[in-house]
């Protein structure tokens, strides 16, 4: 770390080394894919109310640390609570605090600004125990020139990200892909559908013929590969194969709202997300599970999207005469929508 820091010339790094460095003595910094999705937003980090009350008993009386504990208890546990979502103000981080060695991820709480309070009896949480969940906040050099280059960077949320006036965005015209991407839109393929459908997998699978697969992690016993949705980033192994993408990524509803709220946009916190609404994207009209606030729409979209996009670009379909078949209601750019995959009579 010595030599990085006296060093003059080029760096190339990790997006997670990335957001710890200074970079104020660098000319211009260039991101290789959307590190909003693969390095913030999933970032996540949970505190359970126990731990929070064993950082309280561990620290020194008076301390910031231990006012902010206080407050952050005496919100969740007030009858008065009008919201989950709450804040308070970033605290420095005093080293003295280093003991306390209970799984806490001290500096994070310390700098974190807006929290989210989960309950175990959520169903949706799927959580033992109620908990804190925050992300870490980012501090970009407003000095410094980014360049984020992805395919799946979405100009709607950089805005809400960076704000709409410190960001310039440029997109490059889509290339024709050298092979095919067929996508049956007819059933949702999400976690809850397929489960219902146990050997809908299956039936997919002797229907193509293909070897290679990406899904849900929890279905991977049903095919071949070590590749599931939240893991296919930057793999390249699948270049130029025929591929199965089955599912719709749906992530759960409070972490949408979490990184609005984290990043400041107005969005109704109650909403609901609710089944077969009338939606549009990519140019197509369709019905969809989402939620009628513009805000937390865009966010899922982008999410769901990018998750897609990035399954479906392992095989290369831009320079490599191979076919990708995607099984999701959810539609992608240069997909041909096709409504006659017969898997059902496997």
């Amino acid at each position: 770390m010595d030599a990085l820091k006296n060093f003059e010339g080029h760096v190339i790094t990790t997006h997670k080394r990335f957001l710890t460095m200074d970079v104020s003595k660098y000319d211009l910094v260039i991101i290789d894919e959307d590190i909003l999705l693969g390095s913030i937003i999933q970032n996540k980090i949970d505190i359970s109310i126990s731990d929070l009350k064993k950082v309280k008993k561990k620290t020194v009386l008076g301390s910031m640390i231990r006012k902010k504990v206080n407050e952050s208890l005496k919100y969740i546990e007030t009858d008065e609570r009008i919201s989950d979502f709450f804040s308070l103000p970033s605290i420095d981080y005093d080293k003295t605090d280093d003991d306390i060695a209970i799984g806490v991820d001290i500096p994070s709480f310390c700098s974190a600004t807006h929290f989210l309070y989960r309950k175990s009896s959520d169903k949706e949480n799927n959580i033992s125990e109620d908990c804190i969940t925050f992300i870490p906040p980012v501090k970009f050099n407003p000095n410094m020139k980014y360049i984020m280059v992805s395919a799946t960077v979405d100009e709607t949320v950089c805005e809400y990200f960076f704000g709409k006036e410190n960001i310039e965005f440029y997109t490059c015209k889509k290339a024709r892909y050298e092979g095919a991407l067929c996508q049956d839109y007819r059933r949702p393929m999400s976690r809850d559908y397929i489960s219902k459908n146990k050997d809908i997998i299956k039936g997919i699978k002797k229907w193509s013929g293909f070897d290679d697969t990406i899904s849900f992690k929890r279905f991977m016993a049903s095919y071949q590969g070590d590749l599931h949705f939240g893991n296919s980033a930057g793999c390249d192994y699948l270049k130029g194969k025929n591929l199965d993408v089955i599912g719709t990524p749906h992530i759960p509803d409070w972490i949408y709202k979490l990184f609005a709220y984290s990043i400041g946009c107005e969005f109704d916190t109650e909403a609901k997300i609710k089944p077969g609404i009338t939606v549009e994207h990519n140019g197509w009209k369709f019905r969809f599970t989402s939620f009628d606030d513009k805000v937390l729409r865009a966010i899922q979209f982008y999410i769901l999207e990018s998750q897609l996009e990035q399954a479906v670009g392992r095989a290369r379909l831009l320079r490599c005469q191979c076919k990708v078949n995607l099984f999701s209601n959810f539609p992608l750019n240069q997909a041909n929508m096709i409504c006659d995959f017969d898997y059902e009579k496997n």
